[in-house]
């Protein structure tokens, strides 16, 4: 290996860490080693640029004595290059009930995270290199993760600063080996009883004598990964018709095998963490035929409910009200006018008071003695309906709603007035859906005889 060569690895290194992290008083760096010649090749490459660093070791102990000198190791070789070292000693019984090496993965980051936060350090480093990044890739592919998860692992993501990624085994070890850096090889990743172990000592070398180049080719495909991602967030971006809302022609306009994934990633977008059947996923395709006001249940917890030109995301019981009600006593109305539970930023008041024969449009007059008492305001219910003033026969609340161009949206904030025979005589808007207060039944009309009316003003 020629100067230029040995120099390579430094220079990677130098090169990540100006892109990534510039600036040399932003803290040191957190740097797991465990001894092997990746993690001691970066710690060389990070003493000959004089990075502020502090080694954490993590000692497993499954290896006995083994476990012990790669401790030792790391410990004196920071020691030598003027370093901090931090070593942990794990009990390896706690990660035997499972899968121990996500165990061990879990553990790890922890104590990295910790001490980043006590060292005020500004990343955490790792030694993951290009053979890393292929088992990474092909793993993700055999697991059946989607086409947005093969771009694998990368250089920056979150606190995690991987320098050596675009570096091969072949080269750290050659680097390691001209440069005289210490290190020990771990004889149980010669055994295939994990996954990464079987890829990298089973299939990796069929592969380089069937497939020349497959390295390079696998190596393309988070490009590809990151053009699909670009793609989808794009078409996603001309969907949305607001933080939780999908415009509801663009979406019909595409194909099935388009729209559902599609609507399963802006799903995502509202809930990471959501989880959807095969089943549910199939019955996307009745989106389509969705009537205004309708509802299709993605989960237990989520559903896509029709709103004219558009489509809702919406959580359960967020449009269907499930505060207490309010119950009005004519006495207390008599006595002074009560502000009415309907929306934080309202100021909504009912009183009784005698009527002068005039009407209000802006104001909901009732005559009182046509009133069962005491009446309750509650959030409406499906199935509830009211003969609207003016209007023969009875009207689903929720065609009234649609009629009145409330949207889906806004629905939950809608209250009613029930009087103390189950009738509803009234439909109460807050000021942030209509600027009107409502709408009252017909049968609560004042005429000719009223004399008291219960009325609903804004304030």
């Amino acid at each position: 290996m020629n100067r230029s060569e040995s120099n390579h690895i430094i220079d990677q290194v130098e090169a990540a860490i100006g892109k990534w992290l510039p600036g040399e008083s932003a803290g040191p760096l957190i740097l797991g080693v465990s001894g092997g010649p990746d993690s001691m090749t970066l710690l060389y490459a990070l003493h000959r640029l004089d990075v502020e660093t502090v080694v954490v070791h993590c000692n497993y102990q499954l290896r006995g004595s083994d476990s012990d000198q790669d401790q030792h190791l790391v410990e004196q070789t920071a020691s030598m290059w003027g370093y901090d070292a931090v070593s942990v000693r794990l009990d390896p019984e706690e990660g035997r009930s499972g899968n121990f090496q996500l165990w061990a993965r879990m553990q790890r980051y922890r104590i990295f995270r910790d001490l980043k936060e006590e060292f005020g350090a500004r990343a955490i480093a790792t030694a993951h290199h290009q053979d890393d990044q292929l088992e990474t890739i092909i793993q993700k592919i055999l697991r059946g993760s989607g086409l947005t998860a093969w771009q694998g692992m990368k250089v920056w993501d979150g606190d995690l600063f991987r320098p050596l990624l675009s570096v091969s085994k072949a080269e750290i070890l050659q680097f390691a080996s001209a440069n005289h850096v210490p290190y020990r090889l771990d004889g149980s990743n010669e055994q295939s009883t994990y996954a990464r172990n079987f890829l990298r000592n089973g299939w990796f070398p069929v592969l380089d004598d069937l497939f020349p180049g497959w390295r390079d080719n696998i190596l393309k495909v988070p490009d590809r990964a990151r053009e699909h991602e670009a793609v989808v967030k794009s078409l996603i971006r001309s969907l949305k018709a607001g933080e939780r809302a999908i415009h509801r022609d663009r979406l019909i306009g595409l194909t099935e095998e388009v729209r559902r994934p599609l609507v399963l990633q802006i799903l995502k977008t509202v809930d990471p963490k959501l989880q959807v059947s095969a089943g549910a996923l199939k019955n996307l395709e009745q989106l389509e035929g969705l009537q205004t006001g309708k509802r299709l249940e993605i989960n237990d917890r989520w559903s896509l409910i029709r709103d004219r030109d558009r489509f809702l995301v919406a959580e359960d019981g967020e449009l269907s009200g499930s505060e207490e009600s309010q119950v009005l006593e004519l006495e207390a109305l008599v006595r002074e006018p009560v502000a009415l539970s309907i929306s934080s930023d309202e100021g909504l008041k009912a009183s009784i008071v005698e009527w002068d024969g005039e009407i209000d449009q802006q104001v909901l007059q009732m005559d009182s003695d046509r009133l069962s008492w005491p009446l309750r305001l509650k959030a409406w219910e499906n199935g509830d309906s009211i003969n609207p003033l003016g209007m023969e026969g009875r009207q689903k609340i929720s065609d009234l709603l649609t009629n009145q161009k409330v949207s889906v949206a806004d629905r939950a904030a809608v209250r009613v007035l029930e009087a103390g025979d189950g009738e509803i005589c009234a439909v109460l808007y807050p000021r942030s859906v209509k600027s009107t207060p409502g709408i009252i039944a017909d049968w609560v009309r004042c005429t000719g005889s009223t004399e008291q009316i219960l009325q609903i003003r804004r304030q």
